[in-house]
């Protein structure tokens, strides 16, 4: 099959379909991934009890190293955001970081 391809560095609007067999060859283990997560039987319910107990939440003083790649630094205002979504999730709130059209 063709794959739907979401270009690192590049918006959605440059996602382009590719060969299968040449996606194949570069990203088997993407593939393999994907496969493996579209096919897990353990999406956990809402009454998972461990979504109920949330860890308690230390703030990061500095960017996680999961986070970016290639010496992509988060700005001080994305620390802080980030900061804000980790304690609203460990108080078990929903929320939605957002900011002005424009300012990126």
């Amino acid at each position: 099959p063709d794959y739907l391809c979401k270009w690192q560095g590049l918006p959605y609007s440059e996602c382009s379909w590719e060969d299968g067999a040449l996606i194949a060859k570069k990203f088997q283990k993407c593939i393999d991934d994907y496969m493996s997560r579209n096919q897990s039987k353990t999406i956990p319910s809402r009454d998972f009890k461990l979504l109920k107990q949330r860890p308690r939440f230390v703030p990061m003083k500095k960017q996680p190293s999961y986070i970016g790649s290639d010496g992509l630094e988060l700005r001080d205002y994305q620390l802080d955001g980030l900061n804000w979504m980790a304690h609203s999730w460990s108080k078990g709130n929903s929320c939605i970081l957002a900011d002005e059209m424009g300012l990126g």
